[in-house]
This record gives structure tokens, sequence and C-alpha cells, in this order.
């Protein structure tokens, strides 16, 4: 959003308090509007099993930026066996890798164990079909992921490996 902000002008200008008051109070409103939703607590997943459910959902609506929100600072992500990204930048290029399949995934909560403010959830997925360069795809696995609870109550990955039971290939 890029909308300039201009104060209406009067003919008397207002004391230095007051003045000093409104630009203070328009500097939070810029502040709060800068803000990620999920940073704001107006959005994010309300228990474990629904990051699983917004992944899903933003990974088929094709959002690339709603994926992300569930991966904060420091979380890994495991695109491939053995393959260990925590860099929000390899985060993200793995993350387009995935939806240039240009196939919509299927997600079922298997398990959920929960510990406080920590949760291990066994999620199976697919994505199969004709992929958008014309071959066929089938992808699967059973994903182990933990996932925790953020300060404002919302979940998020701290480690999402969706191959969780494939290992390494040497």
């Amino acid at each position: 959003m890029n909308r300039s902000f201009r104060p209406e002008t009067t003919s008397h200008p207002a004391p230095q308090a007051e003045r000093r008051a409104l630009v203070q109070a328009a500097a939070a409103v810029a502040a709060v509007a800068l803000l990620p939703a999920a940073a704001l607590g107006a959005a994010g997943p309300s228990g474990p099993a629904a990051v699983a459910q917004a992944f899903a959902r933003a990974f088929n609506a094709r959002d690339l930026d709603a994926l992300m929100v569930l991966y904060p600072a420091g979380s890994v992500f495991v695109p491939a066996p053995g393959q260990a990204l925590v860099s929000p930048v390899a985060v993200r290029q793995a993350l387009e890798g995935f939806l240039a399949i240009g196939l919509p995934i299927e997600m079922a909560v298997r398990h959920v164990y929960e510990a406080g403010d920590t949760a291990l959830l066994v999620v199976d997925w697919a994505i199969r079909g004709v992929g958008a360069d014309g071959r066929p795809v089938d992808m699967r696995g059973p994903a182990t992921d933990v996932v925790a609870r953020s300060p404002v109550g919302h979940w998020h990955y701290r480690i999402d490996n969706p191959f969780g039971g494939f290992q390494p290939t040497p």
C-alpha cells in the first residue's frame, strides 16, 4: 500500500504540544499499517494442526507471502531429504520451486503431539497431477513438523520436514 498522507491545513496553527501529539499519533498509525497481519495478532493459526491447514490454503492460493508468515526467523525448512534451510531467502526460493510445479497440495494431519508451546505434527501430503511443465507429478510423504506458539498465541513452523520419513540419498 503506497498511499501518501496529507493532513488538512488550517488557517490557525495548533499549539506546539497538540501538533506534536498529532504527529506522534500519525506516526503510530503509519507504523501499525506497515506491520504484517500476523505481527498484529489479526491472523495466524490458532492451534498446531491449523499450521498445516494454513499452509495448504496459502499453497493452493499460490500466496508465497502467506506461506512465509508461517516461517518466522530461525525456522528450518527441509525441501529435500537431508537439506535443511534456515535463511528466509533460501526458504522462500525453495517454496517458490514447489509452487512452480503448478499443482495443489492435499494435506491431512495424522497426529498432533503437543507439549506446552511446542507440538510435533505428522502430516500426510501429496502433490499429484500434470505439472506446469507438462510432466506427471506424484510427490507425497509423511511430514514430521515441529510447530511453536508465538507470544501473541499463533502457531508457526519451527521445523518443516515434508520428507520426514525418508533417508537422504548418498
